[in-house]
């Protein structure tokens, strides 16, 4: 006797998102061009998020790992979490947002990947968000039509070697006025083109 039940699998192939990657059909995981697997923030749970979970999420327009988990009687209340991506390589504009939300509890973005705009072409303007510390190094590299960067975080301590060389030679990166002495600095010691302008 056979066995016929294949027949009635549901062989629905997953969803392929031109500059994003590949969504499973049960809209769980995503799987970005580099093969890497994230979890999709609007699926998750509390039960799901732990440290060093990789989420992708489409609302805030980014992917992300979690990299610190503050629990209060036994329960998630906030944490924070590493800007690795944006959500489609093939955006035009970007904000690293203040906080992302996932199963509505409040993550501060604290920090930007190495090699975190890497592939993208497109994008002419980020905007970083006000709980950034850290950018990695070769994070815009390369990004040729970047004309702006705003700077609204005034935490940061720490620009990674050739973070911004290669955006376009006449971007302007503005900073907060309270910084513009300590960021400029950065800035300059990160290797950026002599034509970028630094604005306050």
């Amino acid at each position: 006797q056979y066995d016929y039940s294949f027949l009635f699998q549901n062989t629905t192939p997953p969803k392929k998102v031109a500059g994003v990657g590949t969504i499973s059909n049960d809209d769980k995981i995503l799987t970005d061009l580099s093969g890497n697997k994230y979890y999709i923030s609007n699926n998750l749970t509390n039960t799901d998020i732990k440290k060093n979970l990789l989420v992708a999420d489409k609302s805030s327009g980014g992917k992300y790992k979690i990299t610190s988990v503050i629990k209060k009687d036994g329960k998630i209340t906030s944490g924070s979490v590493t800007y690795i991506a944006p959500y489609n390589i093939n955006c035009s504009k970007s904000v690293i947002p203040n906080i992302i939300k996932i199963n509505g509890i409040s993550f501060k973005v604290t920090d930007i990947n190495k090699n975190a705009f890497k592939g993208c072409k497109k994008v002419t303007n980020i905007t970083i968000g006000i709980n950034v510390k850290s950018i990695g190094v070769n994070a815009f590299k390369n990004c040729a039509k970047i004309k702006k960067i705003t700077l609204k975080s005034t935490k940061i301590t720490k620009i990674g070697n050739s973070a911004f060389k290669g955006i376009n030679k006449n971007a302007i990166i503005k900073v907060p006025k309270n910084k513009y002495s300590k960021y400029k600095k950065l800035i300059k010691n990160s290797k950026v083109a002599e034509t970028i302008k630094i604005s306050k």
